[in-house]
This record gives structure tokens, C-alpha cells and sequence, in this order.
């Protein structure tokens, strides 16, 4: 029928983006912007003819600058992953940015052609956006002339086109990344909508997600599993289990960034000290702290790396329900990662305790003795702070998730498994049940690596700080000579 165009309002370098309406003869609406070319809403019927927005998004365009859940996106020149971040083409090997663990995913999420402005044509029930991709840009080869039109039909479709033509032998492997909620946006969560997908086959991926290049037929893997009441049942327990580790997750993010708090805390206030003597000392501590601070930083590194390679056994079992070996074997290493955790933490606070008691017993043989002492008791004080929260580190918050499964889920899994394997008359197909928890564990995961990148960059500010410390005491010892 239509199409309206208003603005989006402008970008951070002030470049004004625009949002284009498109709308059919039965007032369903679909809104596009040049930003990305990305959909921003969707207005479909449901089954009373009341109009929702069946797609997640944002109203502002800052949203859509930063949006690192991809709402709506088109995603390229890659999207998905490409293993180790490159690929050889003609004997030439190209590097992307490693920005998913040692591999690549979505080409870049700060340049890619989501962050870009496309050149936008509307016609009577479409929008086409058209973008030039230069030789090299994000490390792919060849310019690249793309197009994405957006259509929405009579029939109450919204269609997608891809055109696209490369100068040179290139990657292009493009896909919309919106999230659908077919209850509306601001509806409750998808747990309960069921998806089916009539497909023949499907890409099996390893850990990472990462495709292996063969093309199989759904009937030889558990996406054929057809007995719908079983699997029904199934599902619910999984997603608690999910739930779960995800809250385990969370915990152990809000613990670690307590502990880097508190370590914070720990810098002292020396500049009004000019005991030659006593700063020295006072240096020498601070120095056998700063060690055993990173000794501290590397067990729990330690430590957030076995859970995410944790995770990764628990996605493979969860598809044939035998996974108690596989639980009981995690249950077994965080108990030593426990001690392990434990004794590198008390080595740590052994050091910093020795060190300060040696700068408290000198600070009784000089005339600023009052100041010293006050520094000192506060330092202890934030020892016991440390303590206090490193003990709180050591309790495995999901030692009860874990118990429940082993002990009471997997009996029930199994015999669940086997009735359906056993059925000689399968009805249906349920594929879309294991496609979904498949991706929540996927997403999971993915979650869980966000939460380690953000626990190093922590960590490093940590180390920073520590570092400042020492340079402002170089500099009163400078100033005290």
C-alpha cells in the first residue's frame, strides 16, 4: 500500500538515520531503518486480528549503536562463526578479528554491516537498502555491492532478498537476526510456543559451534526423536537445569567482582610520610602483595575456566540423557578446584599479613609512629574484609543443582529414553523441541563466555590500579631524598 518515512534521529558522529513504515492492505505494518538496515518492528495479526509487535528491538537509535544482542540485525559479511578467525581462499589465508573465544562470530560486532548506513529506496511495499563493502574491509576480500530489500506482501508476509556481486572470490554468508516473540514483545517468555521445522537435514557442530562441514540427515541423530508426550516431559526439566547454572553463573560474577572491590580498597594513603626507612619497607610489602595478588588472579582464572569448559559436556549429554558420569565428574573437579582455590588464597593473605606486621613492628621505632599504626590497622582491616569475602568464594552454589540431577532427573531421563526409542509406531516430529533447548544451552554458553571477558577486564583494572600504587610511592621515596 505504503511506505512512510520519518527520522530515527542522529548517530553518534551526527549522521540522522531515518525509520521507513511499510504497510499492507490488511494494516499489517513492518519498520525498517537505514541504520544497519535493520527491522525494528513487526505488526502482525494474531489469531483475534489484534495487531502486535512480534519482533524484539529498540525505540532510540543509541540503543541500536550499541545492541549486542543483534535485535533485528543484518548480519555480515559472515554471520555464525568461522573457526580459529580466518580462511583461505586461492592459498591466501585472511584474518578476522577474534572476538568469540579463538574464533570469529558475526564478523565484527562494533563494524559490521549492522553499524553501518545503508543507501535506501523505497517503492510501493518495499524498501531496498544498498551498501558498498570495500577491498579489506574487516579483513574479507573483494568490494562487495550488497542489497537487502524488505517486502511486505498482501498475504501478510515480510520477505527478505539478498543481491549481492564481489569483485574478487569473497565470503558472504548474510542472515536477519531478529528475535520473535509470536505473543508480542512486551509478552512473557517463548518457554511455551513450540516451533517445527520440516527439515531433511542439518550441519552438526563441535563445541564452539563451530560447523564440522558435513550435511546430515536428521534420522540418524536425537532431532528424530518423534514421540512428542516424552519429550514434552523432558524439556521442562532441562530448562530448569539450565536455569540453574545460569544462576550459579551470576554468583560467582558477583563474588569475583566483590573481591576486586575490596582489593581496591587496599591502596593506603602514605603521602604524608617522610621516614626514608619506613617507606621502604612499607614499598617491600606492597611489592610481596602485588604477588600475591596475581597469584590470587590466576586461580581464579583457573577456576572460571573450568566452568566454562565445564559447560560444554553438559550442552553434548543433555542430547541422550545420560549424563550423571558427566555430572559427577564436574561435581568431583570443583571440589578439588575448592582446595585448590583455597590454598592459593591463604597464600596469598599469608604474604600480605607477613608483610604488613614486618611495617608495623618498624613503625615503633619512628616518630610518626601514630600515622603508621593508623595505616596498619586499616590494612588488617581490609585483610579481614578479603577474608571474609573469599570465604564466601569457596561454597559451589550449584552442589544442589547438580546432586538433584544425578540423584533423581537422570532415572527419569533414561526410562523416558528408552520408552521412546522402544516405540515401534512413531507419530509426529518434534524436532523443533530439541532445536530450542539446543540454542538456549548455545546462548548460554555464549553468556557465560561475555561473563569471563568481562571478570579478565576486571582483573586487569586490578592489576592497574596496584600498579598506580607503586609508581605514588617511587615518587614520595624520590621526593623524600
Amino acid at each position: 500500500m505504503s511506505v512512510k518515512k520519518e527520522s530515527f534521529g542522529k548517530t553518534k558522529q551526527g549522521t540522522e538515520t531515518f525509520l521507513y513504515t511499510i504497510e499492507n492492505k490488511n494494516g499489517m505494518k513492518a519498520k525498517v531503518t537505514n541504520f544497519g538496515a535493520i527491522l525494528v518492528a513487526l505488526y502482525a495479526p494474531d489469531q483475534n486480528g489484534q495487531m502486535k509487535d512480534v519482533v524484539l528491538g529498540y525505540d532510540k537509535i543509541e540503543d541500536y549503536e550499541n545492541n549486542g544482542s543483534f535485535f533485528g540485525t543484518t548480519v555480515g559479511r559472515n554471520a555464525n562463526r568461522i573457526a580459529d578467525a580466518k580462511f583461505e581462499i586461492d592459498g591466501v589465508t585472511y584474518q578476522l578479528a577474534v572476538n568469540d573465544g579463538k574464533n570469529n562470530l558475526h564478523s565484527d560486532a562494533d563494524h559490521g554491516f549492522h553499524k553501518c548506513i545503508w543507501a535506501a529506496e523505497p517503492a510501493q511495499q518495499s524498501v531496498k537498502f544498498t551498501y558498498v563493502s570495500k577491498d579489506g574491509e574487516l579483513g574479507f576480500p573483494g568490494t562487495l555491492r550488497i542489497s537487502v530489500t524488505y517486502t511486505l506482501t498482501d498475504e501478510n508476509a515480510i520477505e527478505i532478498h539478498y543481491d549481492g556481486i564481489s569483485d574478487k572470490k569473497t565470503v558472504i554468508n548474510m542472515t536477519n537476526h531478529s528475535y520473535f516473540n509470536l505473543s508480542g514483545h512486551d509478552a512473557d517468555k517463548i518457554y511455551d510456543t513450540k516451533l517445527m521445522l520440516a527439515c531433511s537435514h542439518y550441519t552438526p557442530v563441535v563445541p564452539g559451534a563451530i560447523p564440522t562441514g558435513e550435511i546430515a540427515p536428521v534420522a540418524e541423530e536425537a532431532h528424530s526423536h518423534d514421540n512428542k508426550d516424552t519429550l514434552d516431559a523432558i524439556t521442562p526439566e532441562l530448562l530448569s537445569d539450565l536455569s540453574g547454572l545460569q544462576q550459579y553463573e551470576d554468583r560467582t560474577q558477583y563474588e569475583i567482582q566483590t573481591l576486586n572491590e575490596a582489593v581496591e580498597n587496599l591502596r593506603p594513603s602514605t603521602h604524608t610520610h617522610n621516614n626514608l626507612d619506613v617507606l621502604n619497607a612499607l614499598t617491600a610489602a606492597l611489592l610481596a602483595d602485588l604477588q600475591g595478588l596475581q597469584q590470587f588472579e590466576d586461580a581464579t582464572t583457573y577456576d572460571i575456566h573450568d566452568i566454562r569448559e565445564a559447560l560444554l559436556p553438559i550442552s553434548t549429554a543433555a542430547h541422550t540423557h545420560n549424563n550423571k558420569d558427566v555430572l559427577d565428574t564436574i561435581t568431583e573437579q570443583y571440589m578439588r578446584d575448592q582446595a585448590a582455590f583455597q590454598a592459593s588464597t591463604a597464600s596469598a593473605l599469608h604474604g600480605l599479613s607477613t608483610g604488613l606486621s614486618e611495617v608495623s613492628a618498624q613503625a615503633h621505632s619512628h616518630t610518626n609512629k601514630a600515622v603508621l599504626d593508623g595505616i596498619t590497622q586499616e590494612m588488617l582491616d581490609d585483610i579481614a574484609s578479603i577474608g571474609t569475602v573469599v570465604g564466601q568464594a569457596h561454597w559451589h552454589h550449584n552442589l544442589t543443582t547438580l546432586n538433584s540431577i544425578t540423584d533423581s532427573h537422570v532415572t527419569r531421563w533414561n526410562d523416558a529414553y528408552t520408552t521412546a526409542m522402544n516405540l515401534t509406531e512413531r507419530v509426529g516430529v518434534n524436532e523443533g523441541v530439541f532445536e530450542r533447548f539446543k540454542t538456549e544451552i548455545l546462548y548460554d554458553m555464549q553468556g557465560a563466555r561475555t561473563s569471563i571477558s568481562d571478570i579478565y577486564t576486571r582483573l586487569a583494572a586490578v592489576e592497574e590500579a596496584l600498579s598506580d600504587v607503586e609508581t605514588a610511592l617511587a615518587d614520595i621515596v624520590e621526593v623524600s631524598e
